[in-house]
């Protein structure tokens, strides 16, 4: 996730998507938007610990995709 000051004066919590930023919550003031970004964060290691799931985000904030190659790769999870 990343956080962007917009033009009109709102903060932006969202992603980079084809190098374009796609804002999915907007907050008044700075501190709620990093709040956000700390939330989404805690849920992702969440969903990542319970599931085993390789979704995940780069330093930048953009998303990489299950099957896709990086340094946070996690090991697959088997079902014996």
């Amino acid at each position: 996730m990343v956080y962007k000051r917009l033009k009109n004066g709102t903060h932006a919590v969202g992603f980079v998507h084809d190098g374009k930023f796609v804002a999915y919550a907007t907050a008044f003031d700075a501190k709620e938007a990093k709040a956000l970004i700390k939330a989404w964060r805690a849920v992702l290691e969440l969903f990542h610990a319970t599931s085993g799931a390789w979704i995940t985000e780069d330093d930048e904030g953009r998303v990489i995709p299950r099957g896709s190659t990086s340094k946070r790769r996690r090991a697959p999870t088997t079902n014996a």
